[in-house]
């Protein structure tokens, strides 16, 4: 229910809505709701009521992310959980998984600094006079004005206030979207910087930050409930400019909807002006959010393409260093973004050009230095990428400038050439100390180092191998050729993110080897050498050189030459209404207000297994001799001699009972109403004959048969059996299920006539979509093997012919989506209500009629026509009467 008229949509008006509840319940809330006009929202078909999670909760999740002190610092894009599902011993790696175009990494190698910071895209105070011409308002200030007051006075008008001067004011609040689409991800740096820039000048909590990737805009800050009337939203995004038709439309829908709201727009769009398309969503007032844009220089190289092509990759950082460092009149953010997108491989880290482009920039670029053009700009170049690399490792220096020298045309130019020869020396002469000197032996693959050698050799083109770089990294190959005695070290495999990080177990690496504090460890990882193969589900091979950085995908597979690790993507299953991931690894937790069961996932032990789920030991399922979480949902089990129940978890929440007015077979005590449930356990198949026995130490059953279920019992009886049972095992609570929770439990979310979908019904005993769900008069025949089964040659309509029918073994058929079997057919199942019409209007937790005569019987059996094997089906029935349709189910009080 929701506030819509006068004050209504305050606080005020909620806080008296829910005063009426405590006082006086829902009939005291309806009252007070229509006297000061609030409307019920449309309920869907099944709202789970989630509890709301923890900032603690959500840490791993990719939501969120948590500073020193244990509070949410920002938010983050949506990332789900992966777990270790299988461990499995291996002896060695089979040369053909190691990939060819392994990446080398000698992280061995110190960095000598960090990475510098990325150039802005615009100074602050141009990004200032901006947003001030554009989201600025009038405020009355703090100066007296003076002509009104002169002309008040003059006229002999009474001056009942002393009115201020009207001036344009900075908003107080601002709403910023974030565009995070990949094509844009050069900018995010700026876009980071430029809401700490805003933070820092109106405060925090005053900065509200919406996150936008490649999908749908359209609507998404109305569903946030944060943005207050006339508050001004500022958007860091191209607004579609480079993209299609729909990705402007979309934007320009959102422009117009904020705009009705009343809210003052403004867009900083890092794409220039002269590329905008004629249908550029103008709501938002956009600026160019660069220094200058291109001037036109026709037919003048490309020169960023030249220069970042040289590059093993390019971080976003450096790419914009080059970019300014070449100026406007080469290229403006237009370029930079088209450079990007352009690469084979692109991520946060840097971006990996295809190695044709990079032939042809490199062929582009020795033309362009051997007409004499361009010396003084490489040179700089040059300067900027040194200063840039040696944040990097020393293999990837040496890469590059090996690239780069063989770019450099024979005499002229000596200077930069004798620059790149002694750099080449420099960093080969620190790897091969690190090879020589290294306690773990090689940091690359012998053979992957062989063929790095070789294109090396191929790039210094003509110059000899007898000189000081050549000989240099023929010794690197040489040693790495011999191979270097490895020893087993322990790594830790953790998720970041959506990315797979392989790390130095803090108990065996070396100490000032910085870890990654957002790293959430999943398992340990034992390598013999330094080699690692990691498989996807999508058939795609990568090899590299420990500690590595991958993309998760749906199943990796990790392999080492000890041993073999799968991992699988985690998806909460129904039911569950909490995922963390915490010291103890990741958990998922479900439960009404006053129960609450939490499971840990707990990796394979030892040298071979597969994972499981364990239950917390604080959780209080004293009653369940197992428990466990699988597809369905989390379960719970009880064992009373030879019999054994599981009980399922139905998650609470809100869904329409009865069946609507066009349902086939429809009868007319169906009618439609919404009801609202608190989560309960319910037995996952009807009362088995094993468990009667175990229970009441006698059988009434016509069909005689430990795993069928018990019919032949009335209402009465199942109530004895349950006193029974709540005797033998303490804290169960069995009792039946109300009507509500039947059909809730039976719908599992589902708005069909059945679990499985709606329902055609072409006869009597024939409806299709019944037949994999559910034992009823038009299968309940087909294979049955007990003597005595009931005569149904004279059944109509069969979906199958057949002569005996009658009840079948629990959990055959499918069940459906919360794992509860045989909800529909098999046998009538007895509920807690006493049958009567249904009331009018929402009701919360309805236990029914407080009287009657007859009780409710629910789902259908083997003997029911297919009309009557629905969800919304009910039958009234004596609570004495025993037949051979008969039975029920447990849920737990």
């Amino acid at each position: 229910m929701t506030a819509r008229a006068g004050r209504v949509g305050s606080r005020v008006g909620r806080a008296d809505l829910l005063a009426a509840l405590v006082e006086g319940g829902e009939e005291r809330l309806l009252a007070m709701a229509r006297a000061i006009g609030a409307r019920e929202r449309p309920v869907a078909a099944m709202s789970p009521a989630l509890p709301e999670p923890r900032a603690a909760d959500l840490v791993g999740t990719g939501l969120i992310e948590l500073g020193q002190d244990g509070l949410a610092t920002r938010a983050l894009r949506p990332a789900p959980f992966w777990r270790v599902v299988e461990r499995r011993p291996r002896e060695g790696l089979v040369p053909d998984e190691v990939d060819p175009s392994v990446v080398l990494e000698a992280d061995d190698l110190e960095p000598q600094t960090d990475l510098p910071m990325t150039p802005e895209l615009m100074p602050w105070r141009r990004v200032q006079r901006l947003l001030h011409a554009d989201l600025a308002i009038w405020r009355s200030g703090r100066e007296v004005d003076g002509d009104w007051l002169l002309d008040r006075a003059v006229r002999a008008l009474p001056i009942e206030r002393i009115r201020r001067r009207r001036v344009r004011r900075f908003p107080r609040r601002i709403w910023l979207i974030k565009d995070r689409s990949d094509r844009l991800l050069p900018t995010w740096d700026d876009q980071d910087a430029l809401q700490l820039r805003l933070e820092n000048c109106l405060g925090r909590a005053a900065v509200g930050v919406e996150l936008l990737d490649d999908g749908p805009v359209s609507e998404r800050l109305g569903r946030r409930g944060k943005l207050e009337p006339g508050m001004a939203v500022l958007a860091l995004s191209d607004l579609g400019a480079a993209h299609h038709n729909a990705r402007r439309h979309d934007w320009d829908r959102l422009g117009q909807a904020l705009q009705r709201r009343g809210h003052r727009l403004a867009a900083l769009l890092p794409f220039p002006r002269r590329r905008w398309p004629s249908d550029l969503a103008t709501c938002w007032r956009p600026r160019v959010w660069d220094r200058r844009e291109r001037s036109s220089l026709p037919g003048a190289p490309n020169w960023l393409a030249l220069l970042a092509g040289q590059l093993s990759f390019v971080e976003p950082g450096l790419l914009r260093a080059l970019r300014l460092l070449l100026g406007p009149d080469h290229a403006d953010i237009g370029g930079e973004l088209d450079l990007w997108n352009r690469a084979e491989e692109r991520s946060y880290g840097g971006a990996v050009f295809d190695p044709a482009d990079q032939a042809r920039w490199a062929a582009d670029l020795t033309a362009v230095l051997n007409r004499g053009e361009g010396a003084a700009i490489l040179q700089a170049a040059l300067d900027r990428i040194e200063h840039w690399r040696r944040a990097r490792s020393a293999l990837v220096r040496l890469d590059e400038t090996v690239r780069q020298l063989g770019c450099l045309p024979e005499g002229g130019l000596a200077e930069p050439r004798e620059v790149l020869l002694a750099t080449i020396d420099h960093l080969a002469s620190r790897i091969e100390g690190s090879l020589v000197g290294s306690a773990t032996g090689s940091i690359v693959d012998p053979k992957a180092l062989g063929r790095w050698v070789e294109r090396a050799w191929n790039r210094l083109g003509q110059q000899p191998r007898d000189t000081d770089p050549g000989r240099r990294i023929e010794r690197i190959w040489r040693l790495a050729r011999e191979g270097l005695a490895a020893s087993p070290s322990t790594w830790l495999l953790g998720q970041v993110g959506n990315r797979l990080v392989i790390e130095r177990h803090p108990a065996n690496g070396r100490a000032d080897v910085p870890r990654t504090d957002r790293l959430r460890p999943l398992a340990e990882l034992e390598c013999g050498g330094r080699l690692v193969t990691i498989a996807t589900g999508a058939g795609a091979t990568r090899s590299g050189v420990l500690p590595v950085s991958h993309p998760l995908a749906a199943e990796v597979r990790i392999a080492t030459d000890r041993e073999e690790l799968h991992l699988a993507r985690f998806e909460a299953p129904p039911g569950v209404d909490r995922v963390g991931r915490g010291p103890g690894g990741l958990w998922v937790e479900a439960g009404g207000r006053s129960e609450r069961v939490r499971f840990w996932w707990r990796e394979p032990a030892g040298a071979a297994g597969r994972g499981r789920w364990e239950l917390d030991p604080g959780t209080p399922l004293a009653w369940a001799k197992e428990a466990g979480v699988d597809g369905f949902g989390i379960w719970a089990e009880i064992v009373l001699g030879p019999a054994r129940q599981r009980f399922r978890w139905v998650p609470g929440g809100s869904f329409i009972m009865g069946s609507p007015a066009d349902e086939p077979g429809r009868d007319g005590d169906e009618s439609q109403h919404e009801v609202s449930l608190d989560g309960f356990w319910l037995a996952e198949v009807p009362c088995s004959q094993a468990l009667w026995e175990a229970v009441m130490d006698d059988n009434p059953s016509h069909f005689r048969s430990p795993d069928r279920p018990v019919e032949m019992v009335s209402w009465l009886d199942c109530e004895t059996m349950m006193r029974k049972l709540a005797a033998l095992i303490p804290g169960l609570e069995p009792r039946f299920p109300t009507e509500a929770e039947w059909e809730c439990a039976c719908r599992a979310g589902s708005t069909e006539a059945t679990y499985a979908g709606p329902i055609e019904i072409r006869g009597e005993n024939d409806a299709p979509v019944l037949d994999a769900i559910a034992w009823y008069g038009g299968n309940s025949g087909v294979g049955f093997e007990l003597a005595g089964g009931a005569d149904s040659s004279d059944w109509h309509d069969k979906q199958y012919p057949y002569g005996q029918a009658g009840s079948r073994p629990v959990g055959q058929k499918s069940p459906n989506e919360l794992g509860l079997f045989d909800m529909l057919g098999n046998v009538d199942e007895w509920c807690a209500d006493w049958y009567d019409s249904y009331p009018s209007g929402r009701s919360w937790n309805p236990p029914g009629p407080s009287s009657g005569v007859f009780r409710v019987d629910r789902g259908g059996s083997w003997n029911s026509d297919a009309r009557n094997v629905r969800a919304a089906s009910r039958d009234p029935r004596l609570p004495e009467i025993t037949w051979h349709l008969q039975g029920f189910r447990l849920a737990r009080g």
